[in-house]
């Protein structure tokens, strides 16, 4: 409720534009080098002036603006992101302390390089060890930093152009196609398997009545067999493919002569995978670790 009635007020009140934060780094060996915030009504990154560093165990006083903040993002000296979501400025603050509890881990990373958002997801099933953009005037090097983006998490980029920009995404030695986004608050970007299928081969089987398709989205597992059963449990297709396993991102084109329902597949450690649908953008059977089957039987589970 403080946080409602602080962002109300902002606007029927007369309020100070600023206050002065005392801000104390309780970090043990990192200094914050800036700090940047994301207003309530505002899709525009702002850098506050800081007059010098914040080293460990000291205290810095910064000007904030007064009201409800969306975001406050503080960044060491390496990089590392500390952030406080939905924090009221109120014209008495108490002291802001940096800890470890801030630490970015997860859900959302930020990477500052500019002042317009680009939210992009991760919805293959690998992670995501590096992104690059492509392009003279940007920012060079490895943009998400130290941390990868897990599937399902999201990572937001601060980029100085809103025109449209190209990344390539790279993961266990394996680089997506070009994607071109543009910086954009209302749309969510994502990477998907189908990114990475260019990596792999496509195989095709003999002909049959009903078509499907098996990808190999597992990191660092070959599926040497493939098995597709009906809605009754039958088996209407066992592929063997241990002489010429489905590598990482290959693809294999097979056929069954009544429809398919759910497909099993086993890597080299007779671990099995089991999907009952393909994916609806692609319309391939994308297999990764998210789709092992668990044992969950101690202590022999997988």
């Amino acid at each position: 409720m403080f946080y409602v009635i602080m962002f109300i007020l902002q606007f029927f009140s007369d309020v100070p534009d600023s206050v002065d934060v005392p801000v104390t780094n309780t970090l043990q060996s990192e200094c914050i080098e800036s700090v940047y915030i994301l207003r309530a009504r505002s899709e525009t990154l702002e850098e506050l002036q800081l007059d010098h560093s914040i080293e460990p165990s000291s205290t810095l006083s910064i000007s904030f603006p007064w009201g409800f903040l969306r975001k406050i993002i503080l960044l060491s000296e390496d990089g590392t992101v500390y952030s406080v979501v939905n924090h009221a400025i109120p014209s008495n603050p108490d002291t802001m302390k940096i800890d470890l509890s801030m630490k970015e881990f997860g859900r959302i990373l930020e990477r500052v390089y500019g002042s317009h958002p680009l939210l992009i997801g991760n919805n293959s099933g690998v992670s995501i060890d590096s992104i690059l953009l492509i392009g003279d005037s940007l920012p060079p090097g490895n943009l998400l930093g130290c941390n990868p983006l897990m599937p399902s998490e999201y990572v937001r980029f601060w980029l100085d152009t809103p025109d449209p920009v190209t990344f390539l995404f790279y993961s266990g030695g394996y680089v997506s196609e070009e994607l071109s986004f543009s910086t954009d608050p209302d749309t969510i970007y994502s990477i998907s398997n189908s990114s990475f299928f260019h990596n792999g081969e496509f195989r095709r089987t003999q002909q049959g009545n009903y078509s499907i398709i098996v990808a190999n989205c597992i990191s660092s597992h070959d599926i040497f067999t493939i098995e597709v059963f009906d809605e009754f449990g039958y088996s209407l297709l066992f592929q063997n493919v241990i002489e010429n396993p489905l590598g990482m991102w290959d693809r294999i084109q097979l056929f069954t002569d009544y429809p398919p329902s759910f497909v099993v597949c086993s890597d080299e450690a007779i671990r099995t995978y089991s999907l009952d649908r393909p994916d609806s953008t692609t319309g391939c059977y994308e297999f990764d670790l998210l789709s092992l089957d668990f044992d969950f039987s101690f202590p022999g589970g997988r």
